[in-house]
């Protein structure tokens, strides 16, 4: 009798143990079922085999028939939830897709056909609307383009009036375009000016040793991030290397944020000629002979071939201006292909300069 009254708590939690487990389940069935109407993943139902269970004699046996059926349904949950999860797309990414796809203006082929560009996009750079496209997100080497970014890090990391130290080892990375000397010293501020003018690499470097390189790339690194360019990399801060990589889709992004945030980079992209002190810096942009144009940065390597990032301000027919961004990459002849997708785009959506 006395064993009996000590067995009888357990054969209690027991049943009422089974009785939880019984709610569990029905909710997964209802929740299949009810998934099952709304047109989401369905999910199989957890099924229990308790025959038998009235047969039982003695607690051991209820204990083990017990602990069975719960190894079931715990594998039945189980099997449901992997089926849930590996059913469930990503909705951002589909949503992204979708958006995407009705966004993008097809270019007849023969337009298509005359440009030479592996990849491009152009967009509004206000409303962010992408208006024509190829390969967008396929990583390319981006040659002097790196330079905006080198911009972008030496405005926010080092002091305009830091006095930068022109060593050599910044002159001896390429050609000297800028003319800079070893040993001389210029402003941080007034750096930008060949940099962005003439793409010095000599200019570049010298930002980048003046903070430290190392760290230098990492902010640039760091920055291309956080502006939302997940496919964009730099192994150094002229776009020398072929590592140097990055999308149409991703420099659409960084132009975009460029004019929103650092606009003084883009105004010095548009200037013709600079002078400081005994230095004479031309820009090397052939689009500044075009009214419309804002700014932008181009780019040459053999691996990179030539590339461009640029902005154009256009009217539409109501007077109002609309901000054109046309990026190219890897291009056999960039001018030819910016003014290409530039006079579709004004034809196309009835814009003019």
């Amino acid at each position: 009798m006395q064993r009996q009254r000590q067995t009888l708590p357990y054969i209690m939690w027991t049943i009422w143990a089974l009785f939880v487990g019984g709610l569990v389940v029905g909710g997964i069935i209802f929740a299949s079922e009810m998934s099952g109407k709304n047109s989401t993943p369905a999910v199989k139902k957890v099924t229990v085999n308790n025959s038998g269970i009235n047969g039982l004699k003695t607690f051991e046996d209820f204990t083990n028939k017990s602990e069975k059926i719960g190894r079931q349904i715990s594998g039945q949950l189980a099997q449901a939830a992997t089926s849930i999860q590996s059913s469930i797309k990503d909705p951002i990414a589909e949503i992204n897709a979708q958006l995407l796809k009705h966004a993008v203006l097809s270019i007849p082929r023969s337009v298509g056909a005359e440009v030479k560009a592996e990849s491009f996009v152009v967009g509004d750079i206000e409303s962010g609307e992408i208006m024509a496209q190829r390969r967008p997100e396929i990583k390319y080497p981006i040659a002097s383009i790196t330079k905006v970014i080198t911009a972008v890090v030496a405005l926010e990391e080092i002091p305009p009036e830091s006095s930068i130290l022109i060593t050599g080892s910044a002159i001896d990375v390429s050609t000297n375009s800028a003319k800079l000397k070893k040993g001389e010293r210029i402003m941080a501020k007034d750096l930008l000016y060949p940099l962005l003018m003439t793409s010095s690499n000599a200019a570049a470097e010298a930002l980048a040793i003046h903070y430290d390189r190392r760290d230098f790339i990492s902010k640039m690194n760091e920055k291309a991030v956080s502006i939302g360019a997940w496919d964009t990399k730099f192994t150094d801060p002229s776009g020398l290397s072929q590592n140097n990589i990055s999308t149409a889709a991703d420099l659409f992004l960084i132009t975009k944020w460029i004019h929103d945030y650092e606009p003084s980079i883009l105004g010095i992209t548009a200037e013709r000629l600079k002078q400081l002190n005994k230095h004479t810096w031309t820009n090397k942009t052939h689009f500044l002979n075009l009214s419309s144009f804002v700014g932008g940065k181009i780019g040459f390597t053999d691996e990179a071939m030539k590339t461009a990032t640029t902005i154009f301000e256009l009217k539409d027919s109501m007077g109002k201006d609309r901000l054109v961004a046309i990026i190219v990459l890897k291009s056999s002849n960039r001018d030819k292909d910016v003014l290409t997708l530039l006079n579709y785009i004004k034809n196309s959506y009835g814009l003019t300069e």
